[in-house]
Formats: C-alpha cells, sequence, structure tokens
C-alpha cells in the first residue's frame, strides 16, 4: 500500500518525528500500528499511566480525588476483601 500524504501532514509528521528523534517513516507507521492494531499494554506502562494520577493536581484536590474514589459505593457497592469476593 501507497499512501500519498498532503504537504501540511508530511511536515507535521516531519516536525513530530523530529522532535522525538525518529525518522518520519517510523513515526507515521508507529502511529498508524497504535491506531489499527491496539495492543495490550504492558504492567510498566500500567504503572506508568497509574503514576500520572496526581500529576500536577495541589494537596486539595488530591483529596478530593480520593474521596469520590472512597465513597464510590453509590456505583460500585461496598468494598469487600478480595477473599470474600473470591469465596
Amino acid at each position: 500500500m501507497t499512501i500519498t500524504l498532503t504537504p501540511e501532514l508530511e511536515e507535521a509528521i516531519a516536525e513530530q518525528a523530529r522532535q522525538k528523534g525518529m525518522l518520519p517513516e517510523n513515526f507515521a507507521l508507529d502511529g498508524l500500528r497504535n491506531l489499527f492494531v491496539p495492543t495490550k499494554p504492558t504492567p510498566d506502562e500500567i504503572i506508568g499511566l497509574a503514576a500520572q494520577v496526581y500529576a500536577g493536581l495541589s494537596e486539595e484536590e488530591i483529596r478530593d480525588v480520593e474521596g469520590i474514589m472512597l465513597g464510590r459505593s453509590h456505583f460500585a457497592g461496598p468494598r469487600q476483601p478480595f477473599e470474600e469476593r473470591n469465596r
């Protein structure tokens, strides 16, 4: 398959690739692969995303988020210890 890019798209891909230190062709292929052939995230990727949950939040905002998470029984039901759920 051959894809003809518009000059604007080619320029955008080249710029993004340059910023990432990649060849434009590899950058474009990675983007297409991520879009059309999704993969299951690795444990390291999941941990990396989890580590970003509080990025940029103030202490007050973190308390608000944690309060929401702890008060989620209204839609998920009360939490039970793992052992009790899997008997």
